[in-house]
C-alpha cells in the first residue's frame, strides 16, 4: 500500500476542475493506497466538507499563511492603485523568499513523518503556486521517491519583466519534479513548446458516476425549473468563459427555449449579460452557483460550453455526459478532445456566434438528435473518461 500526499493551493472558489480531479482519484484509491491531503490555510476546501463525500482520509491545512497573502490581506486598500499594488506584490514576493527556508523546513518535517512515497502537486495553470512548487523541492530532501507535478490549465502570458523568473521556475520543477503531467494535448503542445524541457505526460481526467441515482433521489430544491427546451451553462459567469458570445449566438434563437446561467459571476460581465437578455426573444435565466449540479443539468436538454481562453479539459463536459446531455463547444483548448463532433454533440469555431448560433438550433429542432448524441456521450465517458482509469495512468506513474 503506496502512502500517497495530494497536495492542493487554491485563493478563490470560482469553479471546482481541480478539486473534482484529486478528489474523484480519492474516491477509486483510497482503499488501495494510504492517501493523505494536505492544503494552504487559505483553501475553500474544509474537513467537514470533505467529509460529506469521502470519509476515512488524513487531512490537514497548513498552519500558516503565506507571507504575501498576509501582506494583501493588511494592505487590501490599495488593491485599486495599480502602482502601489505592483509594489506590494513585489514586497510579498521578497518576504516569501525570505522565509522559503522556515518553510521548507516544515514541509520537509512533515512529509518525513508520514513517510510519504509519492506526492501529487496539483496546480491551476502554470506558474502555479508557490507552495505546490516549494512541496516539489521539499519532496526531495524529504526523500519522496516520486514527485507528480500536476498542470490543469494553460501557461499565463509571460509579464516582460517577469520572464526571467519564469525561466528560473520551469527550470526548477524539471529538476526536481520526476514527472510533469496535464489534462490535454493542448495544454501539452504549449508546455512542451514553451515553458519545460522535461517531457510532459499528458492524463485526461475522469469522473465516478457509480453514484448518480442515489445523489438525483435526494431532496434537492434549486430556484428553477424549465417550462421549454433548456440551453444550459454552467460555470463562471465570465469574458474567458464566452458567455457574451452565448448571449449573442442565443439572440438569434426564434426557436421556442430558454437558456439558463448558473455559476459564479464576475460582475462587469454578469451586468453585460443581463443587459443583453432583454434583447432576446426568449427567456433567460441566472442562477447562484448551486452544490446541486447533477440535479441542474437533468433539468437541462443541451449543455453549451463557449470558452475563448484558458479551457484546457472542461470537467463540466464529463459532468453533462454522465446524464446523457449533447454538448455543444467551442474549439478552443482541450474541449474538442471530450466532444466527437457530429457524435456526442457539436464542436464550433471559438468565439463565431453565428456558428454557435446555427448549432444550437439544429439541435433545439431534433429531439432524436439531441437524445442519440446524449446516448453517444455516455458511452464516449464510460469508454475513455472514468475516474478508474485515470486513477490507473497516474498509479502508473507511482508505482
Amino acid at each position: 500500500m503506496a502512502r500517497i500526499l495530494i497536495f492542493a493551493e487554491e485563493y478563490t472558489k470560482v469553479t471546482k476542475g481541480t478539486f473534482s480531479v484529486w478528489l474523484n482519484y480519492i474516491k477509486v484509491r483510497k482503499k488501495k493506497h494510504k492517501i493523505f491531503i494536505l492544503l494552504n490555510k487559505e483553501h475553500w476546501v474544509t474537513e467537514k466538507y470533505l467529509k460529506t463525500l469521502v470519509n476515512n482520509i488524513a487531512f490537514k491545512k497548513l498552519p500558516f499563511l503565506m507571507p504575501s497573502t498576509f501582506l494583501k490581506l493588511l494592505m487590501f486598500l490599495i488593491n485599486k492603485i495599480w502602482i502601489l499594488r505592483a509594489l506590494r506584490f513585489l514586497l510579498g514576493q521578497t518576504i516569501n523568499l525570505v522565509t522559503s527556508p522556515l518553510i521548507l523546513l516544515y514541509l520537509i518535517i512533515y512529509l518525513r513523518s508520514k513517510k510519504i512515497d509519492a506526492i501529487f502537486s496539483h496546480n491551476g495553470g502554470w506558474p502555479a503556486g508557490t507552495l505546490c512548487r516549494w512541496i516539489i523541492i521539499a519532496a526531495k530532501f524529504a526523500g519522496v521517491r516520486k514527485r507528480v507535478f500536476i498542470i490543469h490549465n494553460f501557461p499565463l502570458e509571460f509579464n516582460f519583466f517577469l520572464k526571467p523568473l519564469r525561466i528560473l521556475q520551469a527550470y526548477i520543477i524539471d529538476f526536481f519534479a520526476t514527472e510533469i503531467v496535464t489534462v490535454s494535448d493542448s495544454v501539452k503542445e504549449v508546455l512542451s513548446r514553451k515553458i519545460f524541457k522535461s517531457k510532459i505526460i499528458k492524463i485526461y481526467n475522469g469522473i465516478d458516476f457509480r453514484y448518480l441515482n442515489n445523489h438525483l433521489n435526494r431532496n434537492i430544491s434549486l430556484d428553477w425549473k424549465p417550462t421549454k427546451i433548456a440551453i444550459g451553462y454552467l460555470g463562471a459567469l465570465s469574458f474567458n468563459k464566452g458567455c457574451h458570445i452565448l448571449i449573442k449566438a442565443f439572440k438569434k434563437i426564434n426557436l421556442t427555449c430558454e437558456l439558463v446561467f448558473m455559476g459564479p459571476p464576475e460582475k462587469n460581465c454578469l451586468r453585460y449579460l443581463q443587459k443583453e437578455a432583454k434583447l432576446c426573444k426568449n427567456k433567460v435565466s441566472f442562477l447562484e452557483f448551486s452544490e446541486d449540479v447533477d440535479f441542474f443539468l437533468s433539468l437541462i436538454d443541451v449543455l453549451v460550453v463557449p470558452s475563448i481562453a484558458y479551457e484546457s479539459f472542461g470537467m463540466v463536459i464529463l459532468e453533462a455526459m454522465k446524464h446523457s446531455k449533447p454538448v455543444i463547444c467551442s474549439n478552443f483548448g482541450g474541449m474538442k478532445e471530450i466532444v466527437e463532433n457530429k457524435v456526442t454533440g457539436l464542436v464550433v469555431p471559438s468565439g463565431d456566434s453565428i456558428s454557435l448560433a446555427q448549432a444550437m438550433k439544429k439541435l433545439l429542432k431534433n429531439r432524436n438528435l439531441r437524445i442519440k448524441m446524449g446516448k453517444s456521450g455516455y458511452q464516449r465517458l464510460n469508454n475513455q473518461f472514468r475516474a478508474d482509469q485515470m486513477a490507473r495512468e497516474y498509479d502508473k506513474i507511482i508505482l
